[in-house]
């Protein structure tokens, strides 16, 4: 089970694990093609270098390379990204641009194999 959690700002977010996350972003960069997908694919591959590089800079949110005129069209994918270990597993906590569409993320989902997704509104 996967839960999508729309946070106040509006943008989805959910957490996997680091395989999961790479699958995920690079079944939606199958059907859309962006800067933003490429740079986050890559960070996601190099999982522990970039976990090293925010843990020095004390920086919680990697943000995400993005191309100024993906954002203007409205076609950014992901917003920023969060890298942390819970005991020994890579975990990867995708924040969305509040322009993606949940249905399109919860295909996704389905699509690499998750057959429960949850979709919860964050309240005050």
């Amino acid at each position: 089970m996967v839960r999508i959690l729309i946070d106040l700002a509006r943008s989805p977010r959910l957490t996997l694990s680091r395989g999961d996350a790479l699958r995920l972003l690079s079944e939606l960069a199958s059907t859309r093609a962006t800067r933003d997908l490429e740079e986050a694919i890559r960070i996601v591959r190099s999982f522990d270098e970039y976990l090293r590089y925010s843990r020095r800079r004390f920086e919680e949110y990697i943000n995400v390379p993005k191309d100024p005129g993906d954002a203007l069209r409205g076609m950014v994918v992901v917003h920023r990204l969060r890298l942390f270990t819970e005991g020994d597993r890579g975990m990867v906590e995708i924040v969305f641009d509040r322009r993606v569409r949940v249905d399109d993320l919860v295909s996704a989902l389905k699509r690499i194999g998750f057959d429960e997704v949850h979709v919860e509104e964050q309240g005050f």
